[in-house]
């Protein structure tokens, strides 16, 4: 190989920065002592990466890595070109790509991708010093050991009692305070929802089993991402039925395409699951037309007019359905709902949110 290439580390505390040469290409990345770079991390898998060369120059590509590699920020899905300056993750670790002698430091704040992110600030995240995620490896433990622990968020009815009740997770990690939804967008961010879905609703009914919550429906979450593989997550489904057997079962599910989901209403028909479609507004359309079809319950956001929320309930002719108002946080507007018939309701003002805890 003419070119002299070598990742060089970035913003390691416990360290200092190290130079490591790719001697050939391609070149295998891993903690795998047949790889061609041997990074022996613990957030690096055997066979993490792989970097050659490409038509148009040199080109990364992730091997089915555990905890992912990122391109200036960015999972990477596939092969994509790379050039020196470019930000490397790998894992939790972050590298830069350089060429030569020439400084890390220097290029790399000249990568057009780099400098678009720099000072971005998200929940858990920020591109400041780094520009990766400074809650990643924590994130990655907490995946990795299932370090979750389940809590119950109830679905009432106008007179308080409970109907339902949605399973969902919170951070177990003594570096990483995150709930439900901080969780969901932590692995947004780390292409990691398919994952932390299937870790959570494992956990879910092993709690509510442990419990004994087999007096109403117990709703668990499906994320988009991962119903690109819908014979996996029926397959999941089915011996999740076979393992809790006396557990009554939803799924809720959103963003989904139409085509997809009619194939997913047509499976959870089958296996006797009620799902819950989450619609983004109360007008007819065809996710109204598949809810009725499928006898599916439906949620809508709470900050909908009532009038509208009420159109929503006529629509719906059969007593298979059932409207849940979610998310609501605000008393005034509880009340409000609770004057409309039939409607079930979830949100911090409606019920709080409690740890399940197995009976004694």
């Amino acid at each position: 190989m003419s070119r002299s290439l070598y990742l060089e580390s970035v913003g390691r505390e416990d360290e200092d920065n190290v130079r490591l040469r790719v001697s050939q290409l391609p070149c295998i990345i891993g903690r795998g002592r047949h790889c061609d770079l041997d990074l022996a991390r613990e957030q690096v898998s055997r066979r993490h990466a792989r970097i050659e060369s490409g038509p148009d120059g040199l080109i990364i590509e992730d091997l089915g890595s555990t905890n992912g590699t990122f391109v200036n920020l960015e999972r990477i899905t596939g092969p994509v070109p790379v050039i020196p300056g470019d930000r490397i993750h790998l894992g939790s670790d972050e590298y830069t790509l350089i060429e030569g002698e020439q400084s890390a430091r220097t290029r790399a704040s000249d990568s057009p991708s780099a400098s678009a992110t720099a000072g971005h600030t998200v929940m858990g995240f920020t591109a400041d010093p780094t520009g990766f995620p400074v809650q990643a490896p924590q994130f990655y433990e907490l995946l990795n050991d299932e370090l979750i622990a389940i809590h119950g968020q109830p679905v009432i009815d106008a007179s308080g009692n409970v109907q339902a009740m949605t399973l969902r997770a919170a951070s177990r990690h003594s570096e990483l305070d995150a709930q439900h939804d901080e969780l969901q967008h932590l692995a947004a961010q780390l292409g990691e929802e398919a994952r932390l879905n299937q870790v959570i609703r494992q956990h879910a009914l092993q709690a509510a089993d442990r419990s004994g919550l087999d007096d109403y429906p117990l709703i668990l979450t499906a994320h988009p991402a991962e119903l690109d593989d819908l014979d996996l997550v029926l397959d999941e489904l089915r011996t999740s039925l076979a393992q809790h057997a006396r557990l009554e079962l939803a799924l809720e599910m959103q963003g989904i395409d139409d085509d997809l989901l009619g194939q997913m209403l047509e499976q959870l028909e089958h296996l006797e699951i009620q799902p819950v479609m989450a619609l983004p507004d109360p007008r007819p359309g065809r996710l109204l037309e598949l809810a009725i079809e499928y006898g599916a319950w439906v949620t809508i956001a709470s900050h909908h007019d009532s009038g509208e929320i009420r159109t929503l309930c006529d629509a719906l002719p059969s007593r298979l359905n059932q409207v849940i108002a979610d998310r609501i946080d605000d008393r005034h507007r509880l009340q409000q709902l609770k004057r409309l018939p039939d409607i079930w309701m979830r949100g911090r003002c409606a019920a709080e949110t409690t740890p399940i805890r197995a009976q004694p």
